[in-house]
């Protein structure tokens, strides 16, 4: 497909989507310690948007084979699945903000009120970080809640640490209801598979007595 195509209508749109999607790849490659607030968004902000797109991504191109090309540059179906990976973003970026949350804290549990303006500003920087636009109003609160109903000490595991981005795929992807019911233990390992890299990421790069420091927590 040329690029001269790819300047009008959906085609443009969907040339937008995979820019981001390169872009966000090529963040997987630093390897400098997370030790402050702002390299903590980015990080957050750049790896949900890679869960988000290759998970959904790559279970509509599961579910429609060869006909997912056509459909990614099809004037109705491109603003579908825009919404859907907004969707898939923000339940990703929630579930990652939460367990790196916990890990950072470690035993340590905060008043209420700072972790979530703590988690408000990591989640505003990263959603700047993903170019994605407005955080739905509410988002700080509910990581901060989450963050504290597993308690100090406390490691989520993969499995419910992760449970909201799956479950997202799930309800937001353009897909008949009749296959999402019988996809649904699959998209859920997928996508608990897809975390696994990024969970060694943060756990190798946390500098946890730093990054508490620029917290405030």
């Amino acid at each position: 497909m040329g690029r001269a195509n790819l300047d009008q209508g959906a085609g443009a749109r969907t040339w937008a989507i995979w820019r981001r999607l390169r872009s966000v790849l090529a963040e997987q490659f630093v390897v400098s310690p997370i030790r402050d607030e702002a390299e903590l968004a980015r990080f957050l902000g750049t790896r949900a948007a890679k869960i988000a797109q290759t998970g959904l991504f790559g279970y509509l191109r599961a579910r429609m084979g060869t006909r997912a090309t056509a459909l990614f540059e099809d004037e109705a179906f491109v603003p579908v699945i825009e919404r859907a990976q907004r969707a898939v973003f923000f339940a990703s970026l929630e579930d990652l903000t939460v367990y790196a949350l916990v890990h950072t804290l470690q035993n340590e549990q905060p008043a209420e009120d700072r972790l979530a303006a703590a988690g408000a500003r990591l989640i505003a920087a990263a959603v700047v970080a993903a170019e994605a636009g407005e955080v739905p109003e509410g988002l700080a609160l509910v990581v901060g809640k989450r963050v504290l109903r597993v308690g100090p000490g406390g490691v989520p595991d993969l499995g419910t640490s992760f449970a909201f981005s799956a479950q997202a795929v799930i309800d937001n992807a353009p897909v008949d209801e009749a296959f999402k019911n019988s996809d649904r233990s699959i998209v859920t390992g997928s996508m608990r598979y897809r975390w696994i890299d990024v969970k060694r990421q943060f756990e190798r790069r946390l500098d946890r007595a730093a990054l508490r420091r620029s917290l405030g927590l």
